[in-house]
């Protein structure tokens, strides 16, 4: 069975601490100069995108059924766990087209985005500056939860 939030929704989990940085990199290069008159995607942006196609075309449908209603939107948890310094390039570099790209061809389409696993300056410090410069209603929809709270030694 997936994994689904509580009103049905299908729920997109990214591990962004299990990702291989150089495998990353390699996957943000693909497309070379092509990539760049097509709006800056690449392979690890392809991915995510068809992910996201697969998700509202295949998910969504299967989900409504089950439901018995409309399910239009999207869980999105993002896990920082075990993401290193390494990591912050390649994840800056794909969001910046991800997000750009989900935004135009598939608005309105996440529920909510909860971050979790974040380091403690990452919930307390930046985010709270990061936030102010994201549209209200997008702030709304994203919860970070720091790892103290999640993890316990």
């Amino acid at each position: 069975s997936e994994l689904v939030g509580r009103t049905g929704q299908p729920v997109l989990l990214i591990r962004a601490g299990h990702i291989d940085p150089s495998a990353m990199d390699r996957l943000l290069l693909e497309g070379g100069e092509g990539s760049a008159s097509q709006g800056g995607v690449n392979g690890a942006v392809l991915c995510f995108l068809r992910c996201e196609e697969f998700l509202l075309r295949r998910l969504v449908p299967q989900e409504s059924a089950q439901a018995g209603h409309l399910v239009d939107r999207v869980l999105l948890i993002i896990d920082l766990w075990g993401l290193g310094m390494g990591h912050w390039r390649a994840i800056k570099e794909f969001l910046a087209v991800a997000v750009k790209n989900m935004v135009l061809l598939y608005p309105e389409t996440l529920c909510s985005i909860v971050v979790a696993n974040a380091a403690w300056i990452f919930a307390h410090a930046v985010w709270p500056m990061v936030k102010q410069l994201i549209h209200p209603v997008t702030q709304k929809k994203v919860q970070i939860v720091d790892a103290l709270k999640t993890r316990r030694d």
